[in-house]
């Protein structure tokens, strides 16, 4: 218990420092500079200064999908199903393939293990069925803005990357969200190592593409 409070503590009082310096970072007595900020680069102006997005990017950027223009895309893929849902002349949809809202659809599920369905049985036999619309099942970098909840107490710390539940719409997912400096004056963001109160941030995450809206809430 002593070292977890000691932990908690010392976790609370960087969090504060952040708080108070977001902009600042201790140097180490027991390394040298040149290698405690080897990975660091200096810009002459953090908005204006020039970045290569694409420079040195973790391995698993290799396996995500790159949307370029999300809102464009999200409108082209609904206007594609609206176009295709539209009736003709004749009553007939374009889209006879597509079901429409206000159908009432049996789904009829296969070759289902034995412990899924004596699960699913314990749950109370309720499923959530939920169709994706185009791109939303590709992995790619997923960008929320997200607030810490009022009702919190005080000394809870969220950090970066820390292990959390991400509920976002109808899907939920285990993620280790990077929070941000949320500004669209820049397109160069600063990392925050916390989740500050009051103030809203970007998290960014691994995940499947999902279309707007979709309310986001994190479990720490």
């Amino acid at each position: 218990h002593q070292i977890a409070a000691e932990a908690a503590r010392r976790a609370r009082r960087e969090a504060e420092d952040d708080g108070r310096f977001p902009d600042e970072v201790d140097t180490p007595t027991n390394v040298p500079a040149r290698e405690r900020f080897a990975r660091y680069r200096g810009l002459k102006s953090f908005r204006t200064s020039p970045w290569d997005p694409k420079e040195q990017l973790p391995a698993e950027y290799a396996r995500v999908y790159q949307l370029d223009d999300f809102r464009l895309l999200q409108r082209q893929v609904l206007d594609d199903e609206a176009d295709a849902e539209r009736v003709d002349d004749e009553g007939e949809s374009a889209g006879s393939e597509l079901v429409r809202a206000g159908e009432l659809v049996e789904l009829h599920l296969a070759n289902v293990p034995a412990q899924v369905a004596a699960r699913y049985q314990a749950m109370g036999g309720l499923a959530l069925a939920a169709v994706l619309h185009e791109h939303e099942n590709k992995m790619s970098v997923v960008h929320y803005t997200a607030k810490m909840h009022t009702g919190l107490a005080d000394d809870v710390i969220i950090r970066s990357k820390l292990d959390c539940v991400v509920q976002c719409g109808f899907r939920r997912y285990v993620g280790c969200p990077t929070f941000s400096d949320h500004s669209s004056r820049s397109s160069k963001h600063k990392m925050d190592k916390f989740l500050h109160p009051g103030r809203v941030c970007a998290a960014s995450v691994y995940a499947p593409a999902q279309f707007s809206p979709a309310p986001l809430t994190l479990f720490a």
